[in-house]
Order: C-alpha cells, then sequence, then structure tokens
C-alpha cells in the first residue's frame, strides 16, 4: 500500500508552462484526503519552490536544492546538508577556467555575479521546456521566473564563502556548450573534491551538492520519520537528479519526457508533464492499480 508519495517539480509536477495544473492539484490533493503522505523534492529553493503548491492550497513537507535541505509541513527546518568553504573554493577554482555561468544557492537564497548570462541561460532553459513559446511569451515567462528566483548578483562569491550566518548547499554550473563539455567537467570537478555529488536537472548545468545531500537520502529520511517503508514509496521525477529517490522507492516512477536514466531507473512511466502525468500516476495508486 502507498502511504507516501514524493515529486520533483520542474518537468514532472510543473507542466510547460511552468505552472500546477489543476489535474495535477486535484489528484495531489485526493491523495491526501486518503490518508497518503505528499512531499516535494527539488532543486529549487524553498522560497522559489514552496511559494507555487502553497499559492495552490497544498501544504506538504518540502526538501529543496536536490535534498540539501529539508522543511516540514509548517515549514520549519529540518536539516541541511552544506558544502564545506574550503571545498566551494576547490569548486570555484575550477569552474573560473571553464566557460559556465555560476549560481549558488544557500540557506537564505539564491546568488549569481553576471544578470546577463543568468538571463541568456534561463532563456535557453525555456526555450527548451516549451518549444512552441513564441518569443514575447517567452520573454513573459523570463521576467516571471527571474523574479521568483529572486537572486541576488554579487562583484564575486568570496563574501558568501565568508559568511558566517549563511550555509552553502548547492553550486550550480551552467552551459549551453553540449553535454561532452559538461561531461569533462564532472569528471574534473570529482577529482578536485572528495566530498561532492554531481547531478543534473537539464542538458546544460551541473549541480553539485554535499555527497550526502541527494533527492533519495531526503526522501529515506522523511519516510524513516513517518515509519514508512521503501516499499510503500511512490517517487515521480524527470532528470538525472531525481536517480536516486527513483531508485530508493520501490515505486519510482519516471515522466514521458524523462531523461533516458530515469526512464532505465524507474520500475513505473508515466505521461508528461504536459499531459499531467502526476495526475495519472496518483490516480492508479487512488484506483488500487498501485499499491
Amino acid at each position: 500500500m502507498i502511504k507516501l508519495i514524493v515529486s520533483d517539480m520542474d518537468g514532472t509536477l510543473l507542466n510547460e508552462e511552468i505552472e500546477l495544473s489543476d489535474e495535477n492539484l486535484a489528484a495531489i490533493k485526493a491523495a491526501q484526503a486518503h490518508g497518503i503522505h505528499f512531499a516535494i523534492a527539488t532543486g529549487r529553493d524553498y522560497q522559489t519552490g514552496y511559494t507555487i503548491v502553497q499559492e495552490r492550497g497544498i501544504n506538504c513537507s518540502f526538501f529543496g536544492l536536490n535534498g540539501a535541505i529539508g522543511y516540514d509541513e509548517d515549514g520549519n527546518r529540518l536539516y541541511t546538508k552544506n558544502l564545506k568553504p574550503s571545498t566551494v573554493q576547490t569548486l570555484l577554482h575550477v569552474l573560473d577556467r571553464e566557460d559556465v555561468h555560476v549560481n549558488i544557492m544557500t540557506d537564505k537564497g539564491v546568488y549569481s555575479t553576471n544578470y546577463e548570462r543568468e538571463r541568456e541561460y534561463l532563456r535557453h532553459v525555456l526555450s527548451d521546456i516549451n518549444k512552441t513559446l513564441a518569443p514575447e511569451r517567452l520573454e513573459e515567462k523570463l521576467d516571471l521566473f527571474l523574479e521568483q528566483h529572486n537572486i541576488t548578483y554579487l562583484n564575486n562569491f568570496q563574501e558568501l564563502i565568508r559568511r558566517d550566518d549563511e550555509e552553502i548547499l548547492k553550486v550550480s554550473a551552467q552551459t549551453t556548450a553540449g553535454e561532452e563539455m559538461l561531461t569533462e567537467l564532472k569528471d574534473t570537478l570529482l577529482q578536485a573534491a572528495d566530498d561532492i555529488v554531481i547531478t543534473a536537472s537539464s542538458a546544460m548545468n551541473l549541480e553539485i551538492n554535499h555527497k550526502d545531500a541527494t533527492k533519495g537520502f531526503a526522501v529515506a529520511t522523511y519516510a524513516r520519520e513517518l515509519g514508512i517503508d521503501h516499499t510503500e514509496v511512490l517517487t515521480i521525477g524527470d532528470n538525472i537528479n531525481d536517480l536516486s529517490m527513483l531508485e530508493w522507492a520501490e515505486h519510482g516512477t519516471a515522466m514521458a519526457n524523462a531523461a533516458p536514466e530515469a526512464k532505465e531507473t524507474a520500475a513505473y512511466e508515466t505521461g508528461s508533464n504536459s499531459e499531467h502525468g502526476v495526475a495519472q500516476i496518483i490516480n492508479r495508486v487512488l484506483a488500487g492499480e498501485i499499491y
């Protein structure tokens, strides 16, 4: 019997308009009404992720930045898995030699050093998510996306690294140079630092966390606190940063639009994010087809 459902956001719960559909909303609320726990596990931070579901009336636990930070249903912080300042320095030393745009995510916000590159990268991401968006609509979505993320722009990251009152939880390296370049960069970073894990949320980025900060860790920790076994958990995702939770849960589910690695790892496949795939798989649970 499924007692816990955990969903990714971008490419999974959210459609191509980066919105939570009425169909997905209704399915989540129906699951909760049946006593099934629901939670979010995303690469987003709390501020930009939880706001979307909260505005639609969903109250749930939230695991952000790929599992580096967790919050309960009331917004209380459960834990953090931060990167050491020395590790961040090592990562930046490598990344500064490459043609990549870098974001740093902390327990208090998102930071960048270049607004134009931020906007250029996000334009590529949004156009990749929805290839049919008209140019003017794309710019509207881009403005909204940047507003939601509320990015703080710094001259450099050194001041941030030195802060004692802020924990660095994720470093993101972004480029449109292609997957081959990112694969080589991933190998270089893993050789430079032994206390990290590297995943991705698209074919245009690398997401670097503490080695224990994964969505799989987050889901396993939460399930254990609820007294729920992995055989009673259904996870839903679409990309590389979802693999750990798709593998840990017996009922891992990949979206139709998922990366090949996610489909290979998952036990089930559902519709795409534009087809309300989250609602489809939840409704199968509620109908007793998956238990």
